[in-house]
C-alpha cells in the first residue's frame, strides 16, 4: 500500500537540539510511549519538514495522532516566523521539544565524529550557537513559542522520576522500553558506535579524551557559558582550570555582539534567498 501524505496531525512534536546532544536516543525512547499512528522525521529541513520519507512511521493514512520532527545544528531564530507561516498539514496540538548536554561531553563527542562546525550556516561558529540554545534553555530569549518542554540529556540519562516527569510533561504514558536503545543515526555512539547499550554509553566521560586539546578548551572562553555549566552541570574537577583560562582570554562581549546582530541578518538573508527561489 502507499503511504499517504500527511495533511492532519493529532499532537506535533517538534525536537530541537545540536548534533551530539542526545536528540535521537531521547526521540527512541518517546517512539514507545506514543500511541496510535504516528510518523518520525529526522534532521528536517525547515521549509519542508514533511517533505520526503520519514524514518519511522506506523500507519498508511493522511491523519497521523502523532508526528516528530527533529532539527539539529539550526539557529533559533528561524522558527518563529516558519512555524506562524506553515499553514499545512493540520496540527491540532504541539508540543516544542529543546534539549541541552553538558558543553564538556558534547563538544568532545562533535571533535570525535568531526563535527567541530554547525551543520547549518548560521552566521554563528560553535560555542556562539551552543550559547543561543542555553539562552533559550533558560528562557532568556523566547524564540520558541508555545508549550515548550526542556530537557538535560545528562540528567534525563540518570534519573529515572526526572524521565517520569518528562513523560508527563509530553502528555505521554510512561515507559522505559525505549531507554537502551542506540540507534545508527549519525553513525550511532561517536565513541562507541554500536557496540554497547545506551545505559552503558559512558558519555559523561567523553571530555577525558580532549583535556590538552586546545580546539577543545577553546569553546570554554565565554564566562555565561562557564557559568551555566556550573550552575546546571558542575564543571568537572579535571576541568576547573577552565576558570582560569576564561579570565585570561574572555569572548563574552564579542559572542555578545555576534549573537545579537549576525542571526538577524542571516535571517533576513534566509527569507529573502526563498522569496526570489519562489
Amino acid at each position: 500500500m502507499v503511504k499517504e501524505e500527511i495533511k492532519e496531525i493529532g499532537h506535533e512534536y517538534i525536537v530541537y537540539g545540536l548534533r551530539r546532544s542526545g536528540n535521537h536516543a531521547i526521540i527512541n525512547w518517546i517512539l514507545p510511549q506514543v500511541k496510535g499512528d504516528f510518523s518520525y522525521y529526522n534532521d528536517v529541513w525547515p521549509n519542508a519538514p514533511y517533505k520526503g520519507k520519514p524514518k519511522q512511521r506506523r500507519g498508511n493514512g493522511s491523519k497521523v495522532d502523532t508526528s516528530i520532527i527533529s532539527f539539529e545544528d539550526y539557529n533559533l531564530q528561524i522558527f518563529k516566523s516558519l512555524l506562524r507561516n506553515r499553514s499545512q498539514p493540520k496540527v491540532q496540538k504541539r508540543t516544542t521539544i529543546l534539549i541541552i548536554r553538558d558543553p564538556f561531553n558534547w563538544y568532545a563527542s562533535r571533535l570525535k565524529s568531526d563535527m567541530s562546525q554547525p551543520a547549518h550556516y548560521s552566521g554563528l561558529n560553535l560555542r556562539q550557537l551552543y550559547l543561543q540554545y542555553i539562552r533559550e534553555y533558560n528562557r532568556e530569549s523566547i524564540f520558541l513559542e508555545g508549550h515548550v518542554v526542556l530537557i538535560s540529556y545528562n540528567q534525563w540519562k540518570s534519573d529515572l522520576s526526572y524521565r517520569k516527569s518528562i513523560s508527563k510533561g509530553l502528555g505521554l504514558e510512561f515507559t522505559d522500553d525505549g531507554l537502551n536503545k542506540v540507534t545508527g543515526e549519525g553513525g550511532g555512539s561517536s565513541f562507541d558506535g554500536m557496540i554497547v547499550s545506551g545505559q552503558q554509553l559512558r558519555t559523561d566521560k567523553r571530555y577525558l579524551y580532549y583535556l590538552n586539546d586546545d580546539t577543545f578548551l577553546s569553546l570554554f572562553t565565554n564566562k555565561e557559558l562557564l557559568f551555566f555549566c556550573e550552575s546546571e552541570f558542575l564543571i568537572p574537577e579535571e576541568l576547573l582550570f577552565l576558570k582560569d583560562k576564561v579570565k585570561r582570554k574572555n569572548t563574552d562581549l564579542l559572542d555578545s555582539i555576534v549573537l545579537n546582530t549576525v542571526p538577524k541578518w542571516t535571517h533576513f538573508l534566509r527569507q529573502t534567498y526563498l522569496t526570489f527561489k519562489k
